[in-house]
């Protein structure tokens, strides 16, 4: 970001010191983001695909039509729907390694897979990333790769067939529409890319600006779309109280598998050392997501401490009945972009004002 209010907004240097990941350059981004730039990036295209094909940030109708739905159901909603998209579309990936450019239109809008299955080939422990780079080590030999000692331990060549076996034991063709998406890109290139193509380029990753990754909270965009997700709940809370809407509470999360952000999979990497070493890698559930895990933030409020809170008590203290609560939104009624500025009045449930 060169232009603008935003402009030069630094990503935070030498962060080993504030987290235990950071990226080979010591910046405060995902280990396999190995852009060495110290500043917030962004890009309009995800993997040569225009805002990954949407045309639109999420609309007034669109979160409307949660008035009156349950948390469980508002809950998923809002973990992709009513707030995906913006970070893919703000974010970007670029940097492949081959030029995919004229397959694009055979990737429709599941351009943004190569990045979340590249992180999958990353997660189960077949890319690896230089540990350190200096501060002037060219970005071209600092980046992911599938080391051979990994992908082809008897010294043979990467066959398409190995990389299927490969990309077979990592799920990738069993991730939602993953599986047509690559045959509809294979076709398109006429032959051209194979399974060990495929494989080499989920290797190599690329970039993400900071929105498409889990360093997005240092892009100024991460709060008002974060905060109007708790907004919206909150007006959910204050309409179910006054009677205007039902809204069941119950905790119901549903951590979807099979789809290229949550492929089931969970991967220990402890005592994992250099390859060929490889983490135990199986099927089941990150924990974070039931109403009873714990969160791990600390002293969010004076008499928290370094007590952990589990969802359901986080919860309860960000409820906007909660007098304790050491913030407030200046509206949460009135949202501009729907019909007389009301979701109400969007939804059909209150008539719009003369």
């Amino acid at each position: 970001m060169d232009t603008g209010r935003f402009a030069y907004t630094p990503v935070m240097a030498d962060a080993r010191g504030f987290s235990e990941l950071t990226n080979p350059y010591g910046l405060l981004r995902s280990p396999w983001n190995t852009n060495p730039v110290p500043y917030l990036l962004r890009n309009n295209e995800t993997f040569f695909s225009f805002a990954d094909e949407m045309t639109a940030f999420p609309s007034c109708s669109q979160f409307s039509g949660y008035l009156g739905e349950s948390f469980a159901s508002v809950s998923q909603a809002l973990d992709g729907l009513l707030h995906g998209p913006v970070h893919i579309m703000i974010g970007g990936h670029w940097g492949a390694k081959h030029d995919w450019s004229g397959l694009a239109s055979g990737m429709s809008t599941d351009s943004d897979s190569m990045l979340l299955l590249s992180k999958v080939v990353w997660r189960e422990g077949f890319a690896r990333v230089p540990e350190s780079c200096s501060a002037d080590t060219p970005a071209s030999e600092c980046v992911p790769h599938c080391p051979a000692s990994i992908v082809s331990p008897n010294g043979e060549a990467l066959t398409s067939a190995h990389a299927r076996t490969i990309l077979n034991k990592v799920n990738v063709f069993a991730v939602g529409n993953s599986k047509s998406w690559w045959t509809a890109v294979f076709s398109a290139s006429g032959g051209t890319l194979d399974d060990a193509a495929l494989l080499d380029e989920l290797c190599h990753v690329g970039y993400a600006g900071e929105m498409f990754t889990s360093s997005a909270p240092q892009d100024p965009t991460f709060w008002p779309l974060h905060g109007n997700a708790e907004r919206f709940v909150q007006y959910l809370r204050v309409l179910k109280a006054e009677g205007t809407i039902s809204f069941d509470e119950t905790w119901g999360y549903e951590f979807k598998t099979h789809q290229a952000s949550s492929t089931g999979r969970v991967c220990d990497w402890s005592g994992v050392g250099a390859p060929p070493d490889m983490p135990a890698c199986d099927w089941g559930t990150c924990p974070g997501h039931k109403e009873d895990d714990l969160l791990p933030f600390t002293n969010l409020f004076a008499a928290q401490g370094d007590r952990l809170l589990t969802n359901a008590e986080f919860y309860d203290l960000i409820s906007p009945f909660n007098d304790d609560l050491p913030y407030a939104y200046d509206s949460i009624s009135t949202w501009k972009g729907c019909t007389d500025d009301s979701l109400l009045v969007e939804a059909g449930l209150a008539s719009a004002k003369n």
